[in-house]
């Protein structure tokens, strides 16, 4: 009934007093905190609410992959602009308080890694074309909100990083520890710490581009802490929620210390859009799984210790291990 609802003509207009941006990074505990939402906050819009139709996001994805930011102010872009404005303005209608929290992981997903996906821009700024992107949706089709702060979920760098190449190793040639192993060392060879992994550096980036009062930092590690239920309770302004509220799903991909496993290619991916874009061969003749060495995670550390060091201070908690 609701899927039908977000279809039909027409918005009502809701009023947004506050804004709460939870822009993930994917891999660090999304999934969990979309489930708490959606079953927590009637004004809540995103995956695992009760008014976001399975797949919602996925042209929306695929808006950042291949269209320039500016083309959210176009004619064309009406359709998508009008669904989301529905799903808004319905979670503005259903919240007792005036507060809407909006979830996407999605919206900053750019790849690291190469071969997994067509990206529009260098790995060097892609997320920054991702974040012009967020602006321009922002200003073009959410309702005017009095102050907007951002979620902002992390995760340690080099489980970040392995959780992320399983996950999609499917679009990966020749994905396996030769190739992990490859492509984590052009990462640390760089002369810059990717924006997606530079924490402090995208915090800054999403709140001077969404003009937000605040930013604060979640890291997976803690999810179980009082610290880290007592902020998030404190940020969406309801009790602390509970340990039992916040269950962490089984990490199929996991399956050891620092060590991952892979996802094998299927047809429905094989035929998919930016499968063929990316020219990915299925998977044969590669490990089946990725472990990091203790050396890996601490080049990985060592590269992003200076940019934890100034992270640390939008967490509760602090960022211990990540320094």
């Amino acid at each position: 009934m609701i899927a039908a609802w977000l279809g039909k003509g027409g918005i009502v207009t809701g009023r947004i007093d506050r804004l709460v941006l939870h822009l993930g990074l994917p891999k660090t505990g999304t999934t969990t905190l979309q489930a708490f939402f959606g079953s927590s906050l009637r004004g809540y819009f995103g995956p695992q609410s009760r008014h976001c139709p399975p797949g919602f996001f996925g042209p929306y994805r695929e808006a950042l992959r291949t269209r320039d930011p500016s083309w959210w102010k176009t004619i064309s872009s009406h359709p998508l602009r009008r669904k989301l404005r529905r799903g808004l303005d319905y979670a503005a209608l259903q919240s007792a308080c005036g507060t809407v929290l909006f979830s996407w992981e999605g919206a900053l997903a750019a790849d690291l890694f190469m071969n997994s996906e067509p990206s529009p821009r260098s790995t060097e700024d892609a997320t920054q074309h991702f974040i012009r992107h967020l602006r321009a949706i922002v200003a073009s089709v959410f309702p005017p909100a009095r102050s907007t702060v951002i979620l902002l979920t992390v995760r340690r760098q080099p489980e970040l990083l392995g959780s992320l190449y399983a996950q999609r190793s499917r679009r990966i040639k020749g994905a396996g520890q030769a190739d992990f192993d490859f492509q984590l060392r052009n990462l640390i060879e760089l002369d810059f710490l990717p924006q997606p992994l530079d924490f402090f550096s995208l915090s800054n980036s999403l709140q001077a581009a969404l003009n937000a009062q605040s930013v604060l930092l979640l890291p997976l590690e803690q999810i179980k802490t009082h610290a880290y239920r007592q902020a998030l309770g404190q940020l969406l302004e309801i009790d602390t929620p509970r340990v039992s509220d916040l269950v962490i799903p089984l990490n199929q991909r996991g399956v050891g210390r620092s060590t991952w496993q892979l996802r094998e290619t299927d047809l429905q991916l094989r035929f998919s859009h930016s499968f063929r874009e990316a020219g990915v061969q299925p998977n044969r003749n590669s490990t089946s799984t990725v472990q990091l060495s203790q050396e890996q995670i601490s080049k990985i550390l060592s590269s992003a210790r200076a940019a934890n060091t100034d992270a640390e201070a939008l967490s509760p908690n602090g960022l211990a291990g990540y320094t």
